[in-house]
């Protein structure tokens, strides 16, 4: 590891006349891999701009081009610096704050570094009693929108993964004020929690739903310090989040849940660490119907859970291993897990539409109820829990050049992007949701998805012409982008954005949530063509519907409608085959930034920290206090707390909030 020091020194002070010197405060560490040892020397360049009291530097290392900039202003002692690279997703570094002294370093849940101690003085003309100054620095991280993920190490490091740019701020103060007398001090820190609502029986004596937000106490096993990072949604009926540490906690299921209680580890009502078998941080996470998959700070994925989702790769334990399965349980309780209501009973409404989607007599509405009945099969059917049905945690195998920034688990397939902006998938292929091509219905190791052929925005794809009522020839394949940063998974369909913010579908598409204009499957990446010249940031998917974002935070819905989970306030039997734009009243004047789909309702957050839900209600997963369906966004009361992320699993969702005093 190459280490490259930044130091900063707390400026000289007088004190009656006598000159007093102070120690070296501390230094900013930065550890890159070895690639930048290797840099280019005659590519190296510093520049020192004197109007702007800026330092450049730049260099080449493995092709791609470093850019350094550092700005220093020694009247507030504050040093800000801001690292980027020409190619997505390749500026890898730790940082930490460092001294000779004895001090205190900790990373809070801001992503900020904190250091407190005292600094012994001098006194050069004598003193018999040299008194000291407290001093601190806080050192805050900001890493570029879309891409890259940060984790926590050793409690004190910050390490940053597959991001664009990064800018970190240093300020230190001295002269008495101490970590206690800054804004940003532990005892003033906004604490984070997990918010949780809709169904999670194992939380429940009595199984009942969660119609309320209700915090998720934290892990009590965990180390002092530790806290919650993220959410990741979950599956059915169980939650899954990260603690600042890189921990992947699950909770919430149920023994009667079947695969999706082996899938949680089993735990219920109190939330524990997942026991998997590495000790790398865990920094992104997803999880489908009954598998889960993450993503280590190395780029490593492991998965589990339902066999036909866990590819073939090296199986790094098993369920007899796993401390926390417990033993001499009975391995054949069983549940129904149906596409309509309860993991246990029916009665909801009935999941077929009335417009484009209704059933009649001709031949090509009996081809979509023979698509329906194979669906409705597929979710009805028994899940015990039987180990034999269910994998352990697996390394999925990928070239070694290949590392992984983020993950995201439909129904029964999973994708994966890499920091260079590709997409790989596994698992259930019958549908196209792999976008290979054809209708394989199992893909058993990792295969790279061709989401940026120049065929996927073209009018004239051989095999795809008969698919298209809405045509992509409009989109040219330099206006498509370069590479995906953003990847969704549906059930049965799939979703990426690329850099240039263009929407590409392929899967399942029966009710038009590849957004095609049709009902037909489709089996290759195909632009949404209808948002073209509208820039998409963010999207997520359910059951038969997707919703995406504009990077001018207005939303879109498209797909089925059966619950009201578009949002648009329209007739639940209509679907929607293209984008349509929610134009809801409440949202006038919010930009939403977060967006996250369960199997049948929907869930954004705005830029000023609101949350809104809508669609199906019937265990409380809209967080309304009800079970009342609803076709139109309504905000989510959070009182006393101020969300930063939302996740939904498939019948509950979840939020990362501070907590304001």
């Amino acid at each position: 590891m190459m280490l490259m020091p930044i130091d900063f020194e707390v400026k000289e002070k007088s004190l009656k006349a006598h000159a007093v010197v102070y120690q070296l405060l501390g230094d900013v560490k930065l550890e890159f891999d070895d690639s930048h040892a290797m840099y280019d020397e005659g590519t190296y360049r510093r520049v020192l701009d004197l109007d702007t009291a800026m330092v450049k530097v730049e260099y080449y290392a493995n092709e791609v081009e470093y850019v350094r900039e550092y700005f220093a202003s020694n009247s507030y002692q504050v040093l800000a610096s801001k690292i980027s690279g020409n190619k997505p997703a390749h500026l890898n570094f730790t940082k930490y704050l460092d001294n000779k002294l004895l001090y205190n370093s900790y990373v809070n849940n801001k992503n900020q570094i904190i250091m407190d101690r005292s600094c012994p003085r001098l006194e050069i003309y004598g003193n018999d009693n040299p008194q000291g100054i407290q001093f601190s620095a806080v050192l805050d991280l900001h890493i570029s929108d879309g891409a890259g993920t940060v984790c926590v190490l050793d409690g004190r490091k910050l390490r940053v993964e597959g991001c664009n740019s990064a800018i970190m701020l240093l300020v230190e103060m001295n002269g008495g004020e101490g970590i206690n007398d800054m804004e940003v001090n532990e005892n003033k820190e906004k604490k984070c929690e997990v918010l949780m609502w809709g169904y999670l029986p194992g939380v429940s004596p009595l199984q009942s739903s969660l119609t309320s937000p209700v915090s998720v106490r934290f892990p009590e096993s965990e180390v002092d310090g530790d806290s919650w990072k993220d959410v990741c949604g979950g599956g059915c009926g169980f939650g899954l989040a990260i603690s600042a540490s890189g921990k992947l906690i699950t909770w919430g299921s149920s023994d009667d849940q079947g695969q999706s209680y082996l899938t949680s580890g089993k735990h219920e009502e109190t939330p524990e660490p997942y026991p998997l078998p590495t000790n790398d941080p865990i920094l992104k996470a997803a999880a489908g119907w009954a598998h889960c998959v993450s993503v280590t700070g190395k780029g490593e994925v492991y998965t589990w859970g339902w066999k036909e989702c866990v590819p073939s790769g090296k199986i790094t334990g098993s369920w007899t291993s796993m401390k926390t399965f417990e033993k001499n349980r009975s391995a054949k309780q069983s549940s129904t897990l149906t596409e309509q209501g309860s993991p246990r009973s029916q009665g909801s409404k009935s999941s077929v539409g009335s417009l484009s989607c209704s059933d009649d007599k001709s031949v090509e509405d009996e081809s979509i109820k023979r698509r329906k009945v194979s669906t409705r099969q597929e979710y009805e059917i028994s899940m015990p829990a039987d180990e034999t049905l269910s994998a352990p945690p697996c390394l999925v195998m990928l070239d070694p050049l290949v590392k992984i920034t983020s993950v995201a688990a439909g129904g029964r397939h999973t994708l994966a992007l890499s920091d260079v902006g590709q997409v790989w998938g596994w698992g259930y292929g019958g549908d196209g949701q792999l976008g290979l091509g054809t209708r394989i219905k199992t893909v058993a190791s990792p295969h790279l998805i061709p989401c940026m052929d120049p065929s996927s925005c073209r009018k004239d794809k051989p095999d795809m012409v008969h698919q298209e009522s809405v045509s992509a020839g409009a989109l040219s394949h330099n206006s498509v982008g370069n590479y995906i940063k953003g990847i969704a998974c549906g059930a049965r369909h799939s979703l990426v954005i690329t850099d240039a913010g263009v929407l590409i579908a392929f899967g399942w598409g029966l009710y038009g949530q590849c957004g095609q204009g049709n009902r037909e499957d489709m089996l290759r990446p195909s632009c949404v063509s209808s948002l073209s010249g509208t820039q998409i940031e963010a999207v997520a998917a359910g059951l038969w519907h997707t919703i995406c974002i504009c990077t001018d935070g207005r939303v879109y819905a498209l797909g089925g409608n059966q619950f009201g989970q578009l949002g648009l306030g329209t007739n639940s039997d209509q679907c929607e085959f293209i984008p349509r734009l929610l134009d809801a009243s409440v949202l006038e004047n919010k930009n939403a930034k977060v967006v996250s789909c369960g199997a049948r309702h929907s869930v954004i957050l705005t830029d000023d920290g609101k949350i809104y839900s809508w669609g199906w209600n019937k265990y409380g997963q809209l967080g309304l206090g009800d079970t009342i369906d609803r076709n139109i966004p309504s905000q989510v009361p959070v009182d006393n707390f101020v969300p930063k992320n939302i996740a939904c699993g498939w019948w509950h969702t979840l939020s990362l909030c501070e907590t304001v005093s």
